[in-house]
């Protein structure tokens, strides 16, 4: 269910109700975290990790939604008078097959462009993948060291937003998280066991993190330092809402956030095409279609398809993962 707040933020950051909220930095941590978590699990029952059932477990609960979309999108594009025609012959719709259209313009696929960090998300899949199989006893060492070469990343390209790099660190915290976790130690022991006044100061100065991070941190020459204070805020949410006894709100017990965390990944799919689509109607048609009604409504909106596509499509598919 966490998914479904990070989606959120990332949704009123698309459609500028709130810009300064960043959603993504939230998104990659937590997968971080439950990628790492789904592998370790794996590797518990196999004592190794299974590569086939790692990679066709993720693939198939991600690429079927993102290449229909991806068919959408071309077919719009070959109908439509808005889009250079003599670009398409380049042969752009592999950038997407392959995810790593994070490295190319994507004008002719703004339709689709919201969703770059999918194809981030997939290049870190492989990289801890490939960390587990080869260099599992390795993996904290690499970890911060992936995290450092994202922070000296980010200092010498700050304008470099959609490279993996820019956001490895992000991702690498969240694995860090989960061998915080897996590890047991005193510290983390400590950590599950703070009162409920040691618990809500930590908020307090999670939040203060993630204020001082989203609003106040926004010109290009502090830029390195927003998404580590992002992700201390972020993390201490995480391992207290996975891990702590005592919690501010155990958001395990609102079941009504459950399915529309289930739902998150399809919204997520689903919000850049009705954003787009949005932006086109008020551009061509002139019609007034703006404020926080309009947007409600189109959030309920992709709720709507959203359970669609999850009952009808993603869950099916996701069947298949588990034959593998």
């Amino acid at each position: 269910m966490l998914r479904f707040f990070a989606f959120i933020m990332v949704y009123l950051n698309h459609a500028h109700i709130c810009s300064a909220l960043q959603g993504h930095t939230f998104f990659f941590l937590l997968s971080g975290f439950i990628i790492t978590h789904s592998a370790f699990h794996d590797i518990s029952q196999h004592n190794k990790l299974n590569l086939k059932k790692y990679f066709a477990k993720r693939w198939l609960r991600t690429l079927p939604l993102f290449y229909v979309l991806i068919l959408i999108t071309q077919l719009y594009n070959i109908y439509s008078t808005q889009v250079d025609h003599n670009a398409l012959q380049v042969g752009t719709w592999w950038w997407f097959a392959l995810c790593i259209h994070n490295y190319f313009p994507l004008i002719d696929y703004a339709i689709i462009g919201y969703v770059w960090s999918l194809a981030v998300t997939e290049q870190y899949y492989v990289v801890l993948g490939g960390l587990l199989f080869y260099f599992k006893k390795y993996l904290f060492s690499i970890s911060m060291w992936l995290l450092v070469t994202s922070i000296i990343f980010n200092l010498l390209y700050p304008n470099q937003y959609t490279h993996l790099l820019k956001h490895i660190g992000s991702f690498s915290i969240g694995t860090l998280l989960y061998i915080f976790k897996n590890n047991n130690s005193v510290y983390f022991q400590k950590f599950i066991n703070l009162n409920h006044s040691n618990v809500l100061m930590g908020y307090c100065l999670a939040f203060l993190c993630l204020y001082v991070g989203f609003v106040y941190i926004d010109s290009t020459s502090f830029d390195i330092l927003k998404s580590p204070l992002l992700c201390v805020g972020f993390s201490y949410i995480v391992l207290n809402q996975c891990c702590g006894v005592n919690k501010l709100i155990d958001l395990a017990r609102l079941s009504w956030f459950i399915y529309p965390g289930q739902l998150s990944y399809g919204m997520y799919m689903i919000h850049g095409v009705l954003l787009v689509g949005y932006q086109y109607i008020v551009t061509w048609l002139h019609v007034p279609f703006v404020g926080l009604y309009f947007h409600l409504f189109l959030l309920a909106l992709v709720y709507i398809i959203a359970i669609f596509s999850y009952e009808f499509f993603e869950k099916p598919v996701l069947r298949l993962a588990k034959l593998v």
